[in-house]
């Protein structure tokens, strides 16, 4: 997928908080502020690592007749910001994700 693709892809901000879970350590590693079929971003306290490999485990919000849905997926970090000390955003890529899991997201970030 291009980068171009990457970037076209729909992509809806959340109300509300959804935690990302770090699935290799189980330590929370922030929430989420936006998501599309190709990725998301991320607000977090700690500065993530750019182009470092994660596995993550976020809820996906309840969608038209669809309820709340617990994802899981690998991420490539693309960039990292530090929004003020301590305040930190990050955009990443699924580069792992089911195709369950991207379906419901689409469907999620249609419906918005």
């Amino acid at each position: 997928m291009s980068s171009a693709e990457y970037r076209n892809a729909t992509r809806r901000e959340l109300r509300g908080s959804f935690e990302v879970t770090d699935c290799m350590t189980g330590l929370r590693v922030g929430h989420l502020v936006d998501l599309s079929a190709t990725g998301l971003q991320v607000a977090t306290a700690a500065p993530l690592i750019q182009d470092a490999l994660y596995q993550w485990r976020f809820p996906l919000p309840a969608a038209g007749n669809q309820p709340a849905f617990e994802a899981e997926c690998g991420i490539h970090v693309l960039w990292v910001s530090a929004d003020a000390p301590g305040e930190y955003t990050a955009g990443g890529r699924f580069i792992q994700i089911s195709r369950e899991v991207r379906e419901r997201i689409v469907a999620w970030a249609d419906i918005g």
